[in-house]
């Protein structure tokens, strides 16, 4: 393994309509301030959100929900008519592992609203710090984070999530909703424990294990690059203004 181093809503529930602020509402809080808050908009999605929340590990909350997520036959990526989202009804073999991965991009597009940066990578993190590992699929993320020596943890091995906080840049953890594929176990991340970032692995295949640095211009480039690949699914079902302004 090498390495690269550089520095429509449902109708009659629409946005929440006769919902009381007492609805279960689950929050996430990272450290630039930025806090979003969720919930189910009626008893259909609330066991889907509930799951949702728990692999996540956040906790609830007694704020009133920005976003509310309802069982619709049409689902949206961006809350409609004011905060009411649709999400696939779950049906299918793979239902939940859909259902999860669309709650996860809206709340991830949420989150990049606020200057959030969704990345193909893993995490890895030792002593508060942290280093991400950057690559398309298959290329060996998940390979290299089940190498890391103690007293190195993976956090994730599939999307990282980074901000720039009080002190500097954060990386948090983000689940692998493909292990919810094929009646999969699934897993749990503590997305609200973050790593002070202090470097980015963009890993290639080759035939011995080394580290080779790369400049500022072309991380950049390789940084953007996987951003992309997971903008992908933040963008679906937008309408084009709105992929622009993304």
């Amino acid at each position: 393994m090498r390495s690269r181093r550089g520095s429509r809503p449902v109708s009659g529930i629409e946005a929440g309509v006769g919902m009381s602020a007492s609805v279960t509402s689950y929050e996430l809080l990272l450290a630039n301030g930025c806090s979003i808050t969720f919930g189910p908009c009626d008893a259909s999605a609330a066991g889907a959100v509930d799951r949702f929340a728990a692999v996540m590990g956040l906790p609830l909350c007694d704020k009133e929900p920005q976003i509310r997520f309802v069982l619709s036959a049409s689902p949206d990526v961006a809350p409609q008519n004011g905060a009411s989202c649709g999400i696939p009804d779950g049906s299918g073999p793979d239902g939940l592992f859909v259902q999860l991965s669309w709650m996860s991009a809206v709340v991830a597009r949420k989150i990049q609203e606020h200057g959030g940066l969704s990345l193909h990578a893993g995490l890895a993190g030792r002593d508060g710090r942290g280093v991400v590992l950057a690559a398309p699929g298959g290329r060996g993320k998940t390979t290299a984070s089940r190498r890391l020596p103690a007293p190195w943890r993976s956090h994730s091995d599939d999307q990282t999530l980074v901000l720039f906080g009080p002190d500097g840049p954060l990386a948090y953890p983000w689940p692998t909703w493909s292990r919810f594929l094929d009646g999969g176990t699934g897993g749990a991340w503590d997305v609200t424990r973050s790593e002070s970032l202090e470097g980015i692995f963009f890993l290639q295949r080759g035939g011995v294990d080394a580290v080779e640095p790369v400049g500022k211009a072309e991380a950049a480039a390789m940084i953007m690059e996987s951003t992309e690949q997971m903008s992908m699914f933040l963008l679906r079902g937008l309408p084009g203004e709105e992929v622009r302004r993304m």
